[in-house]
């Protein structure tokens, strides 16, 4: 419970704002979030304010210079160099772990996905999945499922070799189809090369083969 200096109530410590310098934990607001949102108000509409803003904005001139540097290759040599430094790496994961990013990035993609270009890739990248999909029957899928059964007695992941519940199951390839040029000789949609794993295992292996999946999962243990 804190009191606020300007409304002077007693007020829950949520009331108001944390500022944090440093390491240190932070101290809060000596004003509650009400008397600071009218105070910024306020102090916004001053000719204080304006007389501020006039001296440290970027004119429209200023802007589209800076938009044309950051566009040369000038510009995108010295933003890389930035982003390689140490401060420039902190900064980044600063950024990506933000809400304001995770915020961008959900309207980019749902833009994307809406856009010319977006359709054509998402059509064509169906398109291929279907091609080398397509020897993949009904009967080779029932025989992964059949075999699996056989040898653990209950639908198990291969990979953890948990049971796997109900509505969990995922087929997997064993060779990843994105990876068919490093494998040419072997069959993807074959008996040998797929097997049933549960959700959370197929989607950690994502283009891994099983050998290096089970590499991957000795060092996580490991550490």
């Amino acid at each position: 419970m804190k009191k606020c200096h300007t409304c002077k109530q007693i007020k829950i410590n949520n009331k108001f704002w944390l500022y944090k310098s440093g390491k240190s934990k932070g101290y809060l607001h000596p004003h509650c979030n009400l008397c600071e949102k009218k105070r910024l108000k306020l102090y916004r509409q001053s000719v204080r304010y304006k007389k501020w803003r006039k001296l440290y904005s970027l004119s429209g001139k200023q802007v589209k210079a800076l938009s044309r540097y950051q566009s040369s290759p000038k510009g995108k040599k010295s933003r890389k160099r930035y982003l390689r430094s140490l401060k420039g790496r902190k900064y980044l994961k600063l950024w990506q772990n933000s809400t304001k990013c995770k915020k961008y990035a959900k309207q980019y993609k749902k833009i994307w996905r809406h856009s010319p270009r977006g359709k054509f890739i998402i059509k064509t990248h169906d398109w291929n999945y279907r091609l080398k999909t397509k020897d993949l029957t009904f009967k080779i899928i029932q025989g992964v499922y059949e075999n699996n059964i056989k040898k653990y007695n209950i639908l198990t992941c291969y990979l953890c070799l948990k049971p796997i519940i109900f509505k969990d199951d995922h087929l997997d390839h064993k060779i990843p189809i994105s990876r068919i040029k490093e494998f040419p000789k072997t069959k993807l949609n074959s008996k040998k090369n797929l097997g049933v794993s549960c959700s959370t295992c197929n989607l950690s292996k994502g283009s891994m083969t099983t050998a290096e999946f089970r590499v991957k999962q000795k060092k996580d243990l490991l550490c």
